[in-house]
């Protein structure tokens, strides 16, 4: 799951020798670290990267390297646009086909009608649009001040 659905947005180096140990690997205690809030030194490395003998300093490493370039950010937007129809639809089904008390195609009709469904679909698509335009002003406007 984490090769297939982080590894390809994160960076990667292009020269010298290729990691010995899976990415995946790496993005596991990374994951560990913020999840428990443990100290880098405090990492146990043998848990993930096994007989690999692997320092603290490289896992922190590749912390800072994927928070400097904007792979965490590049992995934080395709997460919204995997998921992005997928969060309607379980909003639609959990809260408001329970709200009204009819069968899917009149919900899905009286939605319609009132507008709610398009106003989620914008509000959603709104909040997506501001998170990228944020990130890419951000640049800009470091750029402009130089």
């Amino acid at each position: 799951m984490i090769n297939e659905k982080l590894v390809p947005h994160l960076s990667k180096g292009k020269r010298g020798p290729k990691c010995k140990f899976g990415l995946w690997r790496i993005i596991q205690a990374i994951l560990y670290k913020l999840k428990s809030g443990s100290q880098w030194r405090e990492l146990p490395l043998r848990e993930f990267f096994g007989r690999f003998s692997i320092s603290w300093n490289t896992v922190y490493y590749y912390f800072q390297k994927w928070s400097k370039d904007g792979s965490w950010y590049r992995l934080w937007t395709a997460f919204l646009k995997t998921f992005f129809l997928f969060f309607i639809v379980l909003f639609l089904t959990l809260f408001l086909f329970d709200y009204f008390d009819k069968d899917i195609e009149e919900n899905i009709v009286l939605l319609i009608k009132k507008n709610i469904l398009g106003s989620i679909i914008i509000a959603l698509l709104v909040t997506i649009v501001q998170i990228v335009g944020l990130k890419k002003f951000s640049k800009e406007e470091s750029t402009e001040d130089e």
